[in-house]
């Protein structure tokens, strides 16, 4: 397989996937997709690590992003165990927030 052969959309999958690959092998993960779209609420989603007091101490990298179009589409994230803030498309005027907790690969709302 030549990657100059390649479209930019079929290596973004082959990313993806090696990304994926990559975060199985390390340990466990548990793997969630938030949506955003430019035209509503912030036009953004992110996941943050917090503590116990809710209170934000990191964000996480995206380990893949695809698009649905000019103006939305989804994030990839690995979480490790732990507390997240997560932060997706929600209405036109504001933006869908959920306190999760990922515990043994399952993610609760906390």
């Amino acid at each position: 397989m030549e990657l100059k052969n390649l479209t930019t959309e079929e290596l973004q999958k082959l990313l993806a996937a090696i990304q994926e690959e990559i975060a199985s092998r390390n340990g466990k993960r548990t793997k969630i997709h938030l949506a955003y779209h430019n035209y509503k609420g912030s036009g953004k989603c992110w996941v943050a690590r917090v503590d116990e007091d809710k209170k934000i101490l990191s964000f996480v990298d995206a380990h893949a992003v695809v698009r649905n179009g000019n103006h939305k589409g989804e994030k990839v994230f690995y979480l490790a165990d732990g507390l997240y803030l997560t932060c997706e498309v929600g209405s036109k005027t504001q933006d869908d927030r959920r306190y999760i907790r990922v515990q043994d690969s399952t993610i609760t709302e906390w």
